[in-house]
Formats: structure tokens, sequence, C-alpha cells
């Protein structure tokens, strides 16, 4: 199928480009957002463009484009009439979307037969927003699932086309995860429109009722609770670890202590035998374990 695609400079979305373009599909353009104060939209590499010389794919969304020859563009009004009508030439019979900011109004997706989706890292209608990884890992989830939707007027809240469970790594690093269930998401797409082009795709609608949210986290997200499980404490505090706010470890009374990353949870074995913290460790006691967290 001839795909438009969107998405952005990050983890999620190239990994879902590169299984694309791995399975034949033809990749229209990709789009990415633009910068506040810029044009509507406007062409990195206009379609057309060819370089003198190929070389293997690279790993970023960019070199993707450049290297396959791929028109892309950056678009910062998705209302635009301009913007849509330059899409539309493209002539897309689908609009796949991977991490785009941006909400697409029906006019742009109306430009593909087919319409479109979007591939989002959570049990759906679970976790709907920006930040599904970060509260899966803030709620203690174990398990979670990437989730193909129906592209809507409403964030994440299409029909489920298809979804694939993942378990959360026990320990990773946020970008690690998201990077694993990126690979997982493009596996999720090439299905996806394997089943549209055949006709056989078995929409389900999302209950409203049962949605939760993720939104961008604030400061105060990343305080936690001693009176927390050392598992969850450990996940969550490894998870965001190399995220730019510490975490806040809440020790009721007033105290408070910050941890820069949990070197171990210590069983009870552990805490008889094991050997004192070093230099900028400590133990904390959670619920129902103590975490040696780096400060």
């Amino acid at each position: 199928m001839r795909v438009l695609f969107f998405g952005m400079r990050c983890i999620f979305s190239p990994p879902v480009l590169a299984a694309l373009v791995a399975a034949g599909h033809d990749i229209a353009a990709v789009i990415t957002p633009g910068p506040a104060g810029a044009p509507a939209f406007a062409w990195s590499r206009r379609p057309g463009f060819r370089s003198l010389a190929l070389s293997a794919p690279s790993a970023g969304l960019d070199a993707i484009a450049a290297d396959l020859q791929i028109p892309i563009g950056q678009l910062s009004n998705p209302r635009d009439l301009r913007a849509i009508q330059s899409l539309a030439a493209l002539e897309p019979d689908i609009i796949v979307v991977a991490c785009f900011p941006r909400l697409l109004p029906e006019m742009l997706i109306d430009i593909a037969p087919a319409g479109g989706f979007n591939l989002h890292p959570s049990r759906l209608p679970e976790l709907r927003g920006p930040e599904p990884i970060f509260w899966a890992l803030h709620n203690g989830q174990t398990t979670t699932a990437v989730t193909a939707h129906r592209l809507s007027d409403r964030f994440d809240a299409g029909e489920i086309y298809g979804q694939e469970p993942f378990t959360m790594p026990f320990g990773a690093r946020i970008g690690d995860i998201e990077a694993q269930m990126a690979q997982l998401a493009g596996g999720i797409a090439i299905r996806t429109l394997d089943l549209i082009a055949k006709n056989t795709l078995e929409p389900m609608r999302q209950c409203d009722s049962e949605a939760t949210y993720a939104p961008f986290p604030t400061m105060h997200d990343f305080i936690i609770s001693s009176s927390w499980s050392a598992r969850r404490a450990v996940a969550f505090i490894r998870g965001v670890a190399t995220e730019a706010q510490p975490v806040t470890i809440d020790l009721g009374s007033g105290e408070a202590i910050a941890a820069r990353d949990a070197a171990k949870w210590l069983s009870e074995r552990d805490q008889c035998v094991h050997n004192a913290a070093a230099d900028g460790e400590i133990d904390i006691a959670f619920a129902d374990g103590v975490v040696r967290i780096r400060r």
C-alpha cells in the first residue's frame, strides 16, 4: 500500500517506518511536526528529488527518508488547506501515525481512501495520551500492550484495529522500553495493513468509560511514597532515571530523599549478608522490602 507516514525524531517512530519499508510498502512521504512559528507546511526533501547515491538505511527517521529518497516534510498546522492539498497530491492509500503530537483533522485523514491508524504504546482504552510508558511504570504495571487504532477526532479514541500484549522488562530504562515497544508496533502496523488490504479487518470500539489518561508528568508525579512495594519502586526509579527530573521518596513525617537511581532490591536474606552501602548509596525501607538507591 502507499503509506503517508507521520512520526517524530524520537525512539518510537523510526522502527515503525523501517518495518513498513522492509515489508515492501510504498512510503509516499514522511511527515514530522514543525516547530512553533514555522510555516503551516514545508518540504525538507521535496517529492521527486533524487540523490546521487544510496546507502543502507540508517536508524533515524531523517536518515531513513534520505537514504531511500523518501520525501520528508514538516507540518505545523494540520488544518491548513494548502498543507492538506500538498499531502493529497501524494495520493496515499492510507495514513500511518507513530508518535505524532498533533491531532489530524478528518479533512486530512480523508485524503487517504483507507483513512488512517495510529500505533500507541498502551492497552487502549487504558492510558490514552502522550506518556503511557511513564504512567505504566508509575502505576506499577508489569504488563501493557501496543495498540493500532483508527485515527479519529480525539486522541487515542478510535476503534481498535489490533493489539499485542507486552511484558514490561523489570528494571529497564524508559527509553529501552519504548524501543522494544516500537519494534512490536512495527509488526502490528504490517499486520494491520495486510488486514486492510484483504478487507478482513474487524475493528473493536473502545469503551470511553474504561479510559484512563497519561498526561505529561509534572514534578509532583516524580514524588513516590515509601508505602509503595519495593518492586514497584525499583521499576519506577530505574525506569525514569534517565529523565531530567529526579525521583523524590516521601518517607513520611515531612522527610524526603532524592533518588538518582535504584542500585538493588534487597530481599530479607540480602539485608542480613549484603555489604554496607557504598558511598552515595542508602537503603530505603518500602512496604515489603528494602531498596538500595543511589543519591
